[in-house]
């Protein structure tokens, strides 16, 4: 029996050890980490190390593979965290609307014009809104 519950404790272990992926691969779309603690990323790293550590010490297989791929986890999570905390990876997330953004408010002409085209936008948008359409019954 215990043959048995310990490959469902690996392959369980190895199914979970695995979601990590699915938030370092948002940070790295998004090239943001500013939900994520330092201090909880650090310390899971330190203790990914210290199970690590007490697994090879055991010997249990059961133990080892699945801690492996938590500390391969931890530390592609702290990597990815440092990295797109770097001001120069972090500048290159912009979406593309933040350069064209940037380009209006460094052109002074560009700049006037697009506040024209948004003060026409909102006064028609405020007018059609206000506007009362009354129907005869």
């Amino acid at each position: 029996m215990l043959p048995l519950v310990s490959l469902i404790a690996t392959v369980s272990a190895l199914a979970a050890g695995s979601l990590p992926a699915i938030q370092i691969a948002k940070l790295w779309r998004n090239r943001n980490a500013d939900g994520i603690s330092l201090v909880w990323v650090v310390g899971a790293l330190a203790n990914s190390i210290v199970w690590n550590v007490y697994a090879l010490l055991l010997g249990s297989l059961t133990l080892i593979l699945p801690n492996l791929l938590a500390l391969a986890m931890n530390v592609t999570m702290t990597a990815v965290v440092f990295a797109v905390r770097h001001p120069r990876v972090a500048r290159t997330s912009e979406p593309a609307l933040a350069h064209v953004a940037r380009a209006v408010v460094d052109d002074p002409d560009l700049g006037a014009e697009f506040a024209a085209l948004v003060s026409a936008h909102e006064a028609d948008r405020f007018s059609a809104a206000d506007t009362l359409v009354l129907v005869p019954a």
